[in-house]
C-alpha cells in the first residue's frame, strides 16, 4: 500500500512539475516578447545637438511622426530626436495634434522611422504582462512588469513597472508588441496615458503648427511652470515652487497635478489648511487620485497634532477622524496603497490616545489594535513564505509593536513564544513608555502585553505575558553551539516576516554572545535564532560586525526565576529600563543626522544606567559625527574637543568590554581623523602619534576578530597616511615599510571581501606611491612594474564600480607617468563626465 501511494505521489509531482514548466514558459514568453521591439520605433528627445541633454522619450506613430508627453517638449527652444541605433539626429518640424488634459502631443520630424502598432487600451487587464521601452541615462532600455489597475475616471493605466530611471513619453507595450499606453508620470508605480487617447489624435495628423508657436500657447506654458515648480520642490525651494505652481494654475485653472503638487509644497511649509484646499480642488477635478486623498489625510492629521498640542482636544479628534476618512478613500481606490495604510494606522492610534485620556481604555485599545493592523497590513500581505522546515518558527515568531505617540508612530521589533502566553524580546524594543502589542504575520489577532514576567538588563532580554496564547518554540542548549554550525534567524526586518540563514562565526568570551552571519535588519531585534533541529539557541540582540545573539541558556536561567508579574507601565519607569528607552531614542536621532540631540539622549541613558555600554559606544559615534560637522564649519576648537570626547567614550566602552572589536575599530578611525586634523594645523608630531595609536587599535581589533574587512582597510589607509607623513620628513625607508604593510592590509581586506572597489583603488594608490619613491632611486624597471600593478588595481576597482571617479583619475595619473598620454586623457575625460553627472 505504501509503495502504491508513493508511486501515485511521484506521478503527481511529475505532472505538477511539467505543468509548472509549461506555465513558466508561457509567462516568460509573454514577459520577454516586448524586449524584441524594433529600436527604430523609439527615439530619445534632446534639446541640443552639440551638448546632448535628454528631455524624454518618444515613439513613431507614423513614418515621420512621434508621440510623447507635452511636458517633455513644452520648454521654449528647439527639440531633436535621436534613434538608439544611429548617429542621425532628426529635428522637430512642428506639432500635428495634442491633448492638454492627457499630457499628449504628436510631433512631425524631418526624417522617418518605423511606427509601432497601436493596441486597444480598453481591453487591458490587471496583471497583464507589459514592458516600458525608453531611454535611461541616454541608453535604450526595456523594463518589464505588469498592469496594476485602470483608473475609471480617465482610463489611465497604473503599472507595476519601476520607471524611476526611464524618461517620460516611453511607450508601454503589451505581449503583442502593441502600444497600450504612454508613460506620463514615473516612479515605482508609473502611470500611463491610455492608447485610446492617442487614437483620438491620429486622424488630425495633417494639421501642422510650428513648435515655437505651439510652445507659446498658455496651456503649454502651464506645463513649463509646472516643471519649474517640481524642480524647485526637489531642491527644497518651496517658496519658489509655489510661485511656479501659481503661474501654472493661472494659465490652466483645470491643471489637476498643479493643485496636488502645490498642496504638497504647502504641506512642507506647514500651511496645512492651504494644502487641504489644494488637494480638495485637485480631487474635484479628478476624484480617483488615491495619492491626493492620502496627502490630504496627512495634512488633516498634522493639523490634529497641532490642535492636540494646543490643548484643543475636540478639534484634534475631528481632524484625526477626517484624516482616517481620507485614508479610507485612498485605500478604496488603491487597496495596495501602503502609505495610506500606514497613515491610517497612526491616525487611529492618535485617536485612541484621546479616548484613553477621556477614560475609555477599552475603545482606545480597540483603536490601537486596528491601527496596528493597518500599519503593518501591506507588510504582512507581502511577507516571505518560509520553508516547511521552519514553519513552526513562523507560527511562533511575533512582531512586537509599540505605540510611541502621534509624532513617532509604531516602533517595532521581533519576539517569540516561550510559553503558551509568554513571549521574549529585547528590552530596548519595549522600553519606551506606551502600550505594547504582539502579532503573527499571517494571523489577524493582535495580543496586548499585560505584564513583565522577568528581565535581564545586562543581556537586554525580557519575558512578557500576553492577553492570548500561541505556540512556544523549544529552547536548545547554547553551551553546545560550535563555530561554523548553520543557523536560521527569524524576525521582522523592514516590517516583513523574513527567514535568513547563516552560520555561527564565533562566541565572544567577554559575554558569551553568539556572533552569527545571519543577515540583520531593523526590526529583527528580539527574534529567535534556531539550530538545524529547530531549537532556539539565541535571541537577536544587536549588530556590529556580525549579528550578535543572546545565548538561549541565559533565557533558560531567566525563565527559571520565580517572581510576581509586574504591570508593563510600572516596569517601563525603572531607571535601567528608561536607559534603554533613552538609548533607543538616541539611535533614532543619530540615524536622522541630529548628532547634538542624539548626544543628549545618550547622556540621559548613561545617567539612568552608568554601565549602559551601548550608550557610551553610540555617544562616541555621535560626537565623532558632530566633530566632522564642526570641521566643515571651520570651528576648530569645538572639533578638537569633540574628537577627544569621542575617543574617551570609546575608551569607556572598552573598559566595560575590552573585546568590543567594533569599538576598537571606531576609536582607531576617530584617532585617524583627529590626526589628519592635527596635521592640517601643522602639529605633525601629534598627528603621527595619533596615527600610530589608530594602527594599534586596528591591530587589537583584528586579533579579536580576524575575519572582518574594515579594520584591515582602515589600518591600510592609516599606514598610508602615516607613511606619507614620514616620507615628507625624509625617512623613505620607514615610509616604504609602512606602504608595503598597507598593501598587505588591503590585500587581506580584498580576500575577505573580493568586491571591495575602494580597497583595490587604495592598494593601487600605495603601489603608485612606492613607484614614485623608487623613481627617485633610479630603479626604472621596478618603477614601471609598480605603476602597471597600480593600473591593474584601478582597472579592477572600475570593473566593480564603473562610476568610480577616483579610480579613473588615479588610473589616468599612472598612465600619464608611463607615457600613455592618449589613454590617460580618456580616463581623465571619463572622470570629468562622471563628476558632472553627480
Amino acid at each position: 500500500m505504501q509503495k502504491q501511494e508513493s508511486h501515485i505521489f511521484m506521478k503527481h509531482r511529475i505532472i505538477t512539475f511539467l505543468s509548472l514548466l509549461v506555465t513558466l514558459g508561457f509567462i516568460l514568453s509573454c514577459a520577454q516578447a516586448p524586449q524584441q521591439v524594433d529600436r527604430k520605433t523609439t527615439v530619445r528627445l534632446i534639446s541640443q545637438v552639440g551638448k546632448t541633454i535628454t528631455l524624454g522619450s518618444g515613439f513613431f506613430v507614423d513614418k515621420d511622426k512621434i508621440a510623447t508627453n507635452i511636458h517633455v517638449v513644452a520648454q521654449p527652444g528647439p527639440v531633436f530626436a535621436k534613434l538608439s541605433n544611429t548617429e542621425k539626429i532628426l529635428s522637430v518640424k512642428g506639432v500635428t495634434a495634442y491633448d492638454v488634459k492627457n499630457n499628449l502631443v504628436i510631433l512631425k520630424l524631418d526624417g522617418e522611422g518605423n511606427p509601432l502598432p497601436i493596441g486597444n487600451s480598453d481591453a487591458v487587464q490587471s496583471d497583464e504582462f507589459i514592458s516600458v521601452i525608453g531611454y535611461s541615462d541616454g541608453k535604450y532600455k526595456a523594463t518589464k512588469g505588469k498592469v496594476h489597475s485602470i483608473r475609471n475616471s480617465d482610463k489611465w493605466i497604473r503599472t507595476k513597472v519601476n520607471t524611476a530611471s526611464v524618461r517620460s513619453g516611453s511607450p508601454v507595450i503589451n505581449s503583442k508588441q502593441e502600444v497600450i499606453g504612454i508613460v506620463a508620470r514615473s516612479g515605482v508605480y508609473a502611470y500611463a496615458i491610455p492608447s485610446s487617447a492617442l487614437k483620438v489624435l491620429l486622424p488630425r495628423l495633417d494639421v501642422i503648427e510650428s513648435l515655437a508657436e505651439w510652445q507659446k500657447r498658455e496651456l503649454i506654458r502651464a506645463y513649463v511652470y509646472f516643471n519649474e515648480g517640481e524642480n524647485k520642490y526637489n531642491t527644497e525651494d518651496f517658496d519658489g515652487a509655489i510661485a511656479a505652481f501659481n503661474k501654472a494654475i493661472q494659465l490652466n485653472p483645470e491643471y489637476t497635478f498643479a493643485y496636488l503638487e502645490r498642496g504638497l509644497t504647502k504641506s512642507n511649509l506647514g500651511d496645512y489648511t492651504g494644502a487641504i484646499n489644494d488637494y480638495t480642488r485637485g480631487i474635484k477635478l479628478n476624484s480617483e487620485h488615491a495619492v491626493a486623498y492620502n496627502n490630504r489625510g496627512w495634512a488633516k492629521y498634522s493639523l490634529g497634532l497641532s490642535k492636540a498640542g494646543q490643548g484643543n482636544v475636540a478639534e484634534a479628534q475631528n481632524f484625526y477622524q477626517e484624516a482616517i476618512n481620507d485614508y479610507t478613500q485612498a485605500i478604496s481606490i488603491d487597496l495596495e496603497h501602503s502609505h495610506a495604510h500606514y497613515n491610517r494606522g497612526r491616525a487611529k492610534a492618535a485617536l485612541g490616545d484621546i479616548l484613553f485620556a477621556q477614560g475609555n481604555p477599552k475603545n482606545a485599545r480597540s483603536l490601537y489594535q486596528s491601527g496596528i493592523a493597518d500599519y503593518f497590513k501591506i507588510a504582512d500581505a507581502n511577507a516571505q513564505k518560509s520553508g516547511l522546515d521552519f514553519e513552526k518558527g513562523r507560527v511562533s515568531t511575533v512582531r512586537v509593536m509599540c505605540w510611541a505617540g502621534p509624532s513617532i508612530g509604531f516602533p517595532y521589533g521581533s519576539g517569540f513564544f516561550v510559553d503558551k502566553d509568554k513571549i521574549v524580546t529585547n528590552i530596548h524594543v519595549v522600553a519606551k513608555p506606551g502600550p505594547i502589542f504582539a502579532k503573527l504575520s499571517d494571523k489577524e489577532t493582535i495580543w496586548a502585553v499585560e505584564d513583565v514576567v522577568a528581565y535581564d538588563v545586562e543581556y537586554d532580554i525580557v519575558v512578557l505575558k500576553l492577553s492570548g496564547e500561541g505556540t512556544p518554540l523549544p529552547l536548545g542548549d547554547s553551551d553546545l553551539v560550535q563555530k561554523g554550525q548553520p543557523v536560521v534567524a527569524m524576525g521582522y526586518p523592514g516590517r516583513k516576516y523574513k527567514v535568513t540563514t547563516g552560520n555561527v562565526h564565533g562566541i565572544r568570551k567577554s559575554d558569551n554572545l553568539l556572533g552569527t552571519t545571519a543577515k540583520p535588519g531593523k526590526g529583527r531585534s528580539g527574534g529567535p535564532v534556531l539550530n538545524s533541529k529547530g531549537e532556539v539557541i539565541g535571541i537577536h540582540a544587536r549588530s556590529d560586525y556580525y549579528s550578535f545573539e543572546v545565548p538561549s541558556n541565559k533565557l533558560k536561567a531567566l525563565l527559571a526565576q520565580s517572581a510576581p508579574p509586574e504591570p508593563l507601565a510600572q516596569w517601563q519607569k525603572h531607571p535601567h529600563i528608561r536607559a534603554h528607552a533613552y538609548h533607543h531614542e538616541g539611535e533614532g536621532r543619530f540615524n536622522a543626522g541630529d548628532y547634538a540631540k542624539a548626544i543628549i539622549s545618550f547622556d540621559n541613558a548613561i545617567q539612568q544606567n552608568p554601565k549602559h555600554i551601548r550608550a557610551y559606544f553610540w555617544r562616541g559615534r555621535a560626537k565623532y559625527g558632530l566633530s566632522k560637522s564642526k570641521v566643515n564649519q571651520g570651528n576648530a576648537a569645538e572639533a578638537l574637543q569633540l574628537y577627544q570626547a569621542a575617543i574617551d567614550d570609546y575608551t569607556l566602552t572598552l573598559k566595560i568590554n575590552p573585546e568590543f572589536a567594533l569599538a576598537l575599530n571606531n576609536r582607531g578611525w576617530t584617532q585617524h581623523e583627529f590626526g589628519k586634523f592635527k596635521a592640517s594645523q601643522g602639529d605633525v608630531a601629534e598627528a603621527q602619534h595619533l596615527y600610530q595609536a589608530a594602527v594599534d587599535d586596528y591591530t587589537h581589533s583584528i586579533k579579536i576578530d580576524s575575519k572582518y574587512d574594515f579594520p584591515y582597510f582602515h589600518r591600510g589607509l592609516t599606514r598610508t597616511v602615516l607613511g606619507r607623513s614620514i616620507a615628507n620628513q625624509g625617512n623613505i625607508t620607514e615610509a616604504l615599510h609602512l606602504y608595503q604593510a598597507a598593501i598587505d592590509d588591503y590585500t587581506q581586506a580584498i580576500q575577505l571581501f573580493p568586491k571591495y572597489a575602494m580597497a583595490y583603488n587604495n592598494r593601487g594608490w600605495v603601489k603608485y606611491l612606492i613607484g614614485k619613491s623608487k623613481a627617485d632611486q633610479g630603479n626604472a624597471a621596478e618603477v614601471q612594474q609598480l605603476y602597471k600593478a597600480a593600473i591593474d588595481d584601478y582597472t579592477q576597482a572600475i570593473k566593480i564600480n564603473p562610476k568610480d571617479v577616483l579610480a579613473y583619475t588615479n588610473r589616468g595619473n599612472a598612465k600619464k607617468v608611463l607615457g600613455q598620454s592618449d589613454e590617460a586623457e580618456k580616463d581623465f575625460a571619463k572622470a570629468k563626465e562622471l563628476e558632472s553627472d553627480k
